[in-house]
């Protein structure tokens, strides 16, 4: 059975890299934009995506597709499991993963109006290409791994169990049991890709409560699934921001560490160098006069004018913004954030603050980034 998983991991590693590849080419186009594509998709500006907006999208785009693959699309986007696609899960999953240049290249392009609800003509193709790619790959993993569970009367623990001993997988793991299996060594940042495509609580590791979605996606007959209590959707929650302590993965991993990574800070000049540089982009002053008045808000907490904000104080103001704790804020959450304080920002202005906070890029604004902006 591992020469079988092995052979299924190489399979979707190869996927990946070619769904990879065609997020490159529509992050090179100029006229894209990630908020104004995910716009495209949610047309009631509802402020998410779900199944029936995916199937409109691919039957305008003549792509062959029945309502389950865009269910399945849906819940590979989904990252906390409530079948509805936010900005940021969309910003994750669609913007590409290796070239962080290129990210920054399409972050800093300014949302535009669509005409007519479709997106110029080479990068509504793209977008719906990669989503073809997508269903293929479910459909091909589904297919596979059913085959593989029936032949070997297995189940997903087992599975699982196959890669590190039961242990979280990171990329290491992974390039080494495809070559102990199958004597074909993959490089580590094609197994990082792997992992990031799948890691859903974005601790840079697949752990069993991200296989078993992975299972719960592509096999028809979930019942010989066991899942443990302890990783119910509201454990996974809770424990999204704490470290696995049975996770026996090397330390040394550069992708696993750069999750601890210190966030270059971004400073006025930097923006002021940023909107020379590219004349196309949002407003960085409108949006940077958003990020004084989150640090003004802050800083009426501070004892002393001259007293620099503790740690506390900034945890205390994150958790504020990020209500549900899940360790991360996305848009949604900075939006009811200001409004909860009756400040009414336009979306606009409020998508340049998330991009000021996010360096990594993912879409969403986890506690390190906005400890290094907000200290400033």
């Amino acid at each position: 059975m591992n020469k079988q998983f092995a052979q299924f991991l190489l399979d979707s590693i190869n996927q990946e890299k070619n769904i990879e590849q065609q997020r490159e080419l529509l992050a090179r186009n100029m006229f894209f934009e990630p908020y104004t594509a995910f716009s495209r998709l949610d047309y009631k500006m509802i402020g998410y995506v779900d199944t029936s907006n995916i199937k409109l999208f691919m039957d305008e785009n003549f792509q062959d597709v029945s309502t389950d693959d865009c269910s399945n699309l849906i819940r590979r986007m989904d990252s906390d499991k409530d079948f509805y696609v936010a900005y940021s899960d969309f910003c994750r999953y669609i913007m590409p993963f290796k070239d962080e240049d290129l990210q920054k290249i399409a972050d800093l392009r300014q949302a535009y109006r669509i005409e007519n609800q479709k997106l110029p003509t080479l990068v509504e193709e793209r977008l719906a290409k990669i989503f073809q790619l997508e269903i293929n790959k479910i459909r091909s993993q589904k297919e596979k791994l059913q085959i593989l569970i029936n032949e070997f009367d297995t189940d997903g623990p087992i599975i699982h169990a196959l890669v590190n001993k039961g242990k979280s997988w990171d990329d290491y793991s992974i390039q080494t049991f495809i070559f102990q299996n199958l004597q074909h060594r993959v490089s580590l940042e094609d197994a990082q890709l792997l992992v990031f495509r799948l890691d859903k609580d974005k601790d840079y590791k697949i752990g069993y409560p991200d296989f078993v979605q992975l299972i719960s996606q592509i096999q028809q007959n979930p019942k010989k699934i066991e899942i443990n209590s302890q990783f119910t959707p509201q454990r996974i929650k809770n424990l999204i921001n704490t470290p696995d302590k049975s996770t026996n993965v090397k330390s040394e991993s550069p992708f696993v560490q750069k999750a601890a990574q210190k966030t270059p800070q971004k400073s006025p000049q930097i923006l002021t160098e940023l909107k020379q540089e590219n004349p196309n982009v949002s407003d960085f002053t409108d949006n940077f006069q958003v990020f004084n008045k989150l640090k003004e808000i802050m800083e009426q907490t501070k004892i002393r004018e001259d007293s620099k904000l503790t740690l506390a104080q900034i945890q205390e103001e994150f958790f504020e913004i990020d209500r549900t704790r899940k360790g991360y804020f996305t848009l949604e959450d900075l939006q009811d954030y200001f409004q909860s304080r009756n400040l009414n920002y336009s979306l606009n202005h409020l998508i340049g603050l998330i991009k000021l906070f996010d360096y990594k890029k993912d879409g969403i604004v986890d506690f390190q980034e906005f400890h290094n902006a907000i200290q400033i």
